[in-house]
């Protein structure tokens, strides 16, 4: 379970707070016992809800997300909590966590402005603080748009968070749509063993992705296009491709040996 979306209310209305989390797979919204502590500015401790009346319904798409918020929030969520931990939040700075229970600590984090040095989230979004009327949002790679894996959490808030967002809350009952994340396929390759030395390479993807990036050997990630033709020396090399939004690239190894 992460953080999708985390809203500090507006300085009009500070209770109109919310935090979605959102979940890996239907059937995980099982929070009933766990928090969520919301640290102030620079330093101090946190306030502390404790979810206690979450509702259990059938496994489905709806079980995805739990939207909490203050009294003044988005409708549609099935409780109310956020009113009286430390809300208005400040937009300069602080921290919000997701908690399994205390014993276990926190399973995901944000920081934001000045941040909270009691929390290690890694870089804060937004070193001036969450303008007013803004949100924070999780980025999700290009190409799957509202999927959730574990390389979407990195443990720093820079890299997981969109800079600003404008708030898009999730209603519980609203299932998020899921995009499965592109699959990169290499459809020629060279065989295993060799004599030539120009190497050839063609591949595809799905979910409609056509931009890619290629990795022979040692050299970094750069962008390429199908087919993707090399030069190489003899010896043994190995290429690979990943579509954009694919976490796994596909990976090919072959030997160039010598003639006779």
């Amino acid at each position: 379970m992460v953080i999708r979306e985390f809203f500090p209310g507006t300085a009009a209305v500070a209770n109109d707070s919310f935090l979605e989390l959102q979940m890996y797979s239907p059937g995980q919204q099982f929070v009933n016992g766990h928090h969520i502590h919301v640290y102030p500015p620079g330093s101090g401790s946190a306030a502390v809800f404790t979810f206690s009346s979450m509702p259990i319904l059938v496994n489905g798409g709806s079980q995805r997300t739990v939207l909490a918020r203050g009294s003044a929030g988005p409708p549609g969520d099935f409780t109310e909590n956020l009113d009286g931990m430390g809300s208005p939040f400040s937009p300069t700075g602080g921290a919000i966590c997701f908690v399994s229970a205390d014993v276990f600590g926190a399973i995901d984090c944000v920081e934001w402005g000045t941040g909270n040095t009691t929390v290690d989230a890694g870089t804060p979004v937004l070193p001036a603080g969450i303008p007013d009327g803004s949100s924070i949002e999780r980025s999700i790679e290009r190409g799957c748009s509202t999927l959730l894996d574990t390389p979407d959490d990195t443990d720093d808030s820079a890299a997981d968070f969109a800079q600003l967002a404008t708030p898009t809350p999730r209603a519980n009952a609203t299932a998020p749509t899921e995009h499965a994340c592109p699959n990169t396929t290499l459809t020629k390759t060279p065989k295993k063993r060799t004599t030539k030395r120009l190497a050839r390479f063609a591949f595809t993807a799905t979910q409609g992705v056509d931009e890619f990036q290629c990795k022979l050997d040692n050299a970094p990630f750069k962008d390429c296009d199908s087919p993707f033709t090399k030069r190489v020396k003899r010896g043994k090399h190995r290429f690979r491709v990943k579509a954009e939004g694919d976490s796994s690239p596909a990976s090919y190894s072959w030997k160039v040996v010598r003639k006779g």
